[in-house]
Order: C-alpha cells, then structure tokens, then sequence
C-alpha cells in the first residue's frame, strides 16, 4: 500500500500524459522521410576476348579510363624510345671499339716493319745498297704473311672460324712460295689474264701493305676511327682481290686443304661483305653530317680523302 506522499496524483498523471501526446504531435516530419531511396544501378556488357576490348574495357565490362591510358601510354612509349636511343649509342660504341682494337693492332705491325714511322716514298726511295726493297717485301713469302699479319683483327670477329684466316693463308703461301723469277715478273701494261698468279698476289698484298703503312703515316691527325675505316677498306679491297686470284690458282694447280681453303674463302667473304655494308653506311652518315656542317657554316669543307690503293 502506498503511502499518502508517494500516491500519483490524477492531476500530475493527467499533465504529464497531455505534455507527451503534444510533443509527439509536434514532430518535424520531412516530405520525403517516408520514401524510399531510389537506387540507380548500371549494368554492362560482358568484355569481348579481343585483345582492343582489352585495352579498352575492365574485366568487368566498364570503360577504361581514358586520361589514365593515355598517362600509360605515354610512359611506355618514352620507356621503348629510351631503350631503343640506349641500343642504337651501345651499337655505335662496340662499332667504335671493334675500329679501335683493329687499329691499334694494325700500327703494331706496320711500327715492326717500319720502325721510324715516318712516310716512305716508295716510287723513288731506295735503299743505302741502290736496291727499291725499302719495305722489305721483295720476298713473296715475307709480303703474304705480311699482309696475313695485318689481317689477323679479323680473327676475333663474331662469326669467323677461328682456323679460317691461317689455313686461307697457308694455301696462299704454298702458291707464291715455289714460284719461280718468270712468275714473280709483274707486267703493269700487261693484261691481268696474262700476269702469272703469284706475282698478281705479291703485288696486291705489298700494294696493300704500302698504303696501310701512308695512311697511318698521313693520318696522325685524323680521328681514329676515320683512320681504322680507311685502313679496313684498303685491306678489305686486297683481300677480297687475292680471294679471286686464289679461285683462278684452285683450277691450275693442285692445293692442299681446298675444301679447307673453300670454307675459309667463303666464310672471309661473307665477313668483308657483311663489314663492307656497316663501313658505307658510316661513311654515308659521316658524309651527311659534314654537308650539313658545311651549310650552317661549321665546316671547312669535308676531311681529307685517304688514298686507298697505289
């Protein structure tokens, strides 16, 4: 039972329910607070197996950004012209070097033939005995290893047997070697028909030696690969011609090693041509450069032309 001072009075019950019924009809009520949310949903194609939807369209079938591919595409484009620039300079540098390692060979052998390396007039020199064998190539033999020596830079390139220079070599000696004075005689007037073989290879190889030998002497202030170049093409052009002589030489007369001697032609051949190809095309780009000098007014004209033969 209640007590007298804790009993609800029906007044206060009566005030206090009246206050809550107001307050509740006094809410706020938004227009929309009893509609639903409408829910825009966007559905896609699935992507096609190409390889454009690819790079067009997400795995789930929505487009790809565009800025974004283009940001890419950029990016790649700038990576694979980078790495091609990267190629084309680390091709010119081994170009460059494989012209330095083929010099600096070739002046060490002309320097033990001439020590002094001083220019010879070879038309007009002679020596303190009256003889003109001022090279010390008088001798067929000496004169084809010799030149054998000045071509043995083309040992270490790629795609050369190892044995091919040496045994190409052999047979030219084995040529020139038993040769008697009639057929060392060398007739300038005289058809290349009629000229006997050994004395056509002394004569392009000591030929051949000589001009190494003046343009290294007239090249000293030249830029070295400019010098290595001229000096390749005269020992390209030389051996190229002792190649032919040597084809002439297989029909004569009997040589030893000629499936040997035929490989190691062909494989000299394919070398000089492939190496003939790569020193035009410089020359071709060196040339355009200077006409270009030339005509902004850089240039003095183009460098000095190197005397190939004679």
């Amino acid at each position: 039972m209640l007590r007298p001072h804790l009993r609800p009075n029906f007044r206060s019950l009566a005030n206090n329910t009246f206050t809550h019924t107001r307050s509740i009809t006094r809410l706020p009520l938004k227009r929309n607070a009893l509609t639903g949310r409408i829910r825009t949903i966007y559905t896609y194609p699935s992507r096609p197996a190409s390889l454009g939807a690819r790079i067009w369209f997400r795995p789930d079938g929505t487009p790809r950004s565009k800025l974004k591919g283009i940001a890419i595409a950029t990016l790649f484009g700038a990576a694979l012209y980078s790495t091609w620039t990267t190629l084309l300079l680390l091709e010119d540098l081994a170009y460059e070097n494989a012209l330095m390692s083929a010099l600096i060979h070739i002046q060490r052998v002309d320097y033990e033939l001439f020590p002094g390396g001083r220019a010879h007039d070879f038309s007009t020199e002679l020596n303190a005995d009256g003889s003109d064998d001022v090279d010390g190539l008088a001798d067929p033999r000496v004169a084809v290893e010799y030149f054998a020596s000045l071509c043995e830079y083309m040992q270490v390139e790629e795609g050369l047997p190892q044995d091919a220079l040496e045994t190409f070599f052999d047979n030219v000696v084995s040529v020139v070697k038993d040769a008697n004075a009639a057929q060392l005689q060398y007739d300038p007037a005289a058809s290349a028909e009629d000229v006997p073989l050994p004395a056509r290879i002394h004569v392009l190889v000591r030929t051949a030696a000589r001009a190494v030998h003046k343009i290294l002497a007239k090249g000293r202030t030249h830029d070295p690969v400019e010098l290595a170049a001229a000096i390749i093409i005269v020992l390209d052009t030389a051996l190229l011609a002792v190649l032919a002589v040597m084809e002439e030489a297989r029909e004569e007369m009997h040589i030893e090693g000629e499936e040997a001697e035929a490989e190691a032609g062909r494989a000299l051949r394919e070398k000089m041509r492939s190496l003939r190809e790569q020193l035009e095309t410089r020359e071709k780009e060196r040339d355009g450069s200077r006409d270009e000098e030339k005509g902004k007014g850089k240039g003095t004209g183009g460098a000095e032309k190197f005397e190939v033969l004679g």
